[in-house]
């Protein structure tokens, strides 16, 4: 009794109100609504009617406003509108936009790429406004580090920050030298100059090298490990220095510090450290002189263009075969004429130094009075020097004439092809004496009269 009570007195109430599906038999006049979700199996109400699944249908509806409201785990809550004439029947597609999360993607150290569900999204750190909820896979990838995987369940819209700390698969090197500024090799490799932190390939051997210009190399071999870190302090070692001098011409006098090293070119080794004097010297040359600093281990080279100073002496003597000495020094001797006569060829004396010298010549037999003659930088000077020959008694011929044996002496000139002999009897008188008659031929002592 009490039920059918109920069911009266609420009557009126259904009758009056715009509620969805009402239990009333239909009018002509009743509408309809049938309404499906993209995707299907929301839950459906219409106005705040009893919920229903999509794809489904809402009947026996009066004219009117009617707000249709779909919702589905993962989606966003949807609502529509529909205005309902009197025995209208309507279908309704309401599509429904997935619900997605924020995620702020960080990486230690930064910069590693970043796949979720294998798809790649960018580099850490990075902000993914449109994940999908659900279950993920996260893929961080680094050069030089370890991959790493991690799971994240997206539940709603509300902010998550996911990090990952990344394993080195790398060691870290901290090099320095002393002194700085060497170039550094890593198993060949050029990797900087020192100080320099340099990472390289872990469970390896690497051969770290280092190279300076004045110091004998460096050179050690590390195994390293993921992760490590490995100090190398080089030490490096100066090589000896070195003083290279060449000249133009070579074959200078070399000095260093006034002390006599060589003919150049030539390498000076042992120097200290600081500064040194340089002196080349060169007949014929300018002597050159400068200062020089040794300021580090190794190799220091100096090219020296020696300014020519000399002049050339072309001399003639009368006769040849005469020793010529130029201020003291033996320079040659003149050879005989190819033309005969009594004149030599051309004696060139070359590299003699600007100024005044003294010419000597000697022979057996000639004397010389010593001359004086100039030179200038770059000139050629040209003499013929005539000897005084002397008169020296060197020789005794016993001849043989008439039946009688008498002796001639004097200074020996020459034998004549037919064996005649021509001697100068006394200075400036001269007797040729034949061969048949001559029966001896005596030398002379020179101081003999």
């Amino acid at each position: 009794m009490r039920r059918p009570f109920s069911i009266l007195i609420l009557l009126p109430f259904l009758l009056a109100s715009g509620a969805c599906n009402w239990f009333a038999p239909p009018s002509p006049e009743a509408g309809e609504i049938r309404v499906e979700t993209t995707p299907a199996g929301a839950t459906i109400t219409c106005n705040d009617g009893a919920p229903q699944t999509s794809p489904t249908t809402f009947d026996r509806l009066s004219a009117g406003i009617y707000i249709l409201t779909a919702r589905k785990e993962g989606c966003r809550e949807t609502r529509q509108t529909l205005s309902l004439m009197p025995g209208q029947k309507t279908a309704l597609t309401i599509p429904l936009d997935p619900l997605l999360g924020l995620v702020l993607v960080q990486s230690t150290p930064a910069e590693a790429g970043v796949t979720v569900d294998g798809a790649f999204r960018g580099k850490a750190p990075l902000l993914i406004p449109d994940f999908p909820l659900g279950t993920h896979r996260l893929r961080f990838n680094l050069p030089g580090f370890e991959d790493k995987e991690i799971e994240l369940t997206i539940k709603d819209r509300t902010p998550l920050k996911v990090s990952a700390d990344l394993a080195s698969k790398t060691a870290r090197l901290e090099i320095t030298s002393e002194p700085s500024g060497a170039a550094v090799y890593i198993d060949n490799a050029p990797r900087g100059a020192t100080p320099c932190e340099v990472e390289a390939p872990a469970d390896t051997d690497a051969r770290v090298e280092l190279k300076l210009e004045g110091y004998a190399p460096f050179a050690e071999t590390l195994t390293l490990q993921a992760g490590g870190r490995y100090p190398v302090k080089a030490r490096l070692t100066p090589l000896p220095a070195e003083f290279e001098v060449t000249s133009t011409p070579p074959g200078a006098r070399v000095f260093v510090d006034n002390e006599f090293r060589g003919v150049s070119p030539i390498t000076v080794a042992g120097l200290a450290r600081g500064a040194h004097q340089l002196k080349v010297d060169l007949k014929g040359y300018e002597v050159q002189s400068s200062a020089f600093t040794i300021s580090s281990a190794g190799k220091t080279r100096e090219d020296v263009a020696l300014v020519r100073n000399s002049g050339t002496l072309v001399l003639i003597t009368l006769p040849p075969a005469v020793e010529v000495f130029v201020d003291g020094e033996a320079a040659g001797v003149t050879a005989a004429s190819a033309a005969g006569g009594s004149a030599s060829e051309p004696l060139r004396i070359d590299l003699l130094a600007r100024g005044e010298h003294t010419l000597q010549l000697t022979r057996r037999g000639y004397t010389f009075k010593p001359a004086k003659f100039t030179i200038e930088a770059g000139q050629v000077v040209q003499l013929q020097e005539p000897l005084t020959r002397l008169f020296i008694r060197d020789t005794a011929l016993v001849i043989r004439k008439d039946g009688g044996r008498y002796e001639v002496t004097g200074q020996f000139l020459r034998k004549l092809p037919n064996g005649d002999v021509e001697i100068e009897v006394n200075p400036g008188i001269i007797q040729k004496i034949e061969a048949g008659s001559i029966s001896e031929t005596r030398p002379l002592k020179p101081d003999t009269p």
